[in-house]
């Protein structure tokens, strides 16, 4: 498979990206610190948006230590 194409079938979605385990508290930090939201939604000025793949990780990740913290 060429670039080129490696790239069109991921845009549309055909290659889904691979879940890291150990970015999901990375991501989890940055979006606790402001750096990154979750979702465009909920995305400010200056934020950039984690990719889709984690947003539902990253979320329990977050609930997670809300509720440690309690």
């Amino acid at each position: 498979m060429n670039n080129g194409r490696a790239i069109y079938d991921y845009v549309k979605g055909k290659i889904t990206m691979k879940v890291q385990e150990f970015m999901i508290p990375v991501y989890g930090y940055l979006v606790s610190a402001g750096k990154y939201a979750l979702t465009k939604k909920d995305r400010k000025e200056g934020q950039k948006v984690i990719p889709v793949a984690y947003v539902e990780a990253v979320a329990e990740w977050i609930a997670k230590q809300v509720e440690e913290e309690q």
